[in-house]
Parts: structure tokens; sequence; C-alpha cells
């Protein structure tokens, strides 16, 4: 698995629609997940979730060039507090 390392602004400049955080590699409290993994779990659109992305509500990480992963802990502490507020 490779990471590379990106900031919002070289997302910006480059043309990306997703925000995603900064990061060397996801950290591995948890088992990593797609975009469509968390919608399929969650039952919604995967568009959804990458608006949820986009808008700091999840931290998604990029692994290769195109490809984004999300933490299961992450995800799942984020959903449960946002239903319980």
């Amino acid at each position: 698995m490779h990471c590379i390392e990106i900031s919002a602004r070289q997302l910006a400049c480059s043309g990306y629609k997703l925000s995603v955080m900064a990061t060397k590699a996801p950290p591995r409290t948890g088992k990593q997940l797609s975009v469509r993994q968390v919608a399929e779990i969650y039952g919604v659109n995967q568009r959804t979730v990458r608006r949820w992305i986009d808008r700091g509500f999840l931290t998604a990480y990029r692994v290769g060039s195109k490809t984004l992963r999300l933490d299961s802990d992450q995800v799942r502490e984020q959903l449960e507090s946002e239903r319980t507020a």
C-alpha cells in the first residue's frame, strides 16, 4: 500500500473535489474501508460519503493516486456521535 502526503491547498490547486486530510499513512486503529463500503454499511449513496469527506465530517486518506480509505473506528465514532447529538 502506497500513501502520499497531500494538503487541502494542493487538492484545491489540482482540481480535486475532495478535501482529504494530509497524512503519510492512515491510522492503524481499525479496518480500512472504501467509500463504497462505508456507503453500503450506512445505507447511503457514495456521493453522500464523498460529501461528508468534502465537508470535513469524515476523514479520508488517499492511498495511491486515486483510492480513498476511511478508518472504520473513526467513521463509526463520528456517525454515532452525530446520531446522539
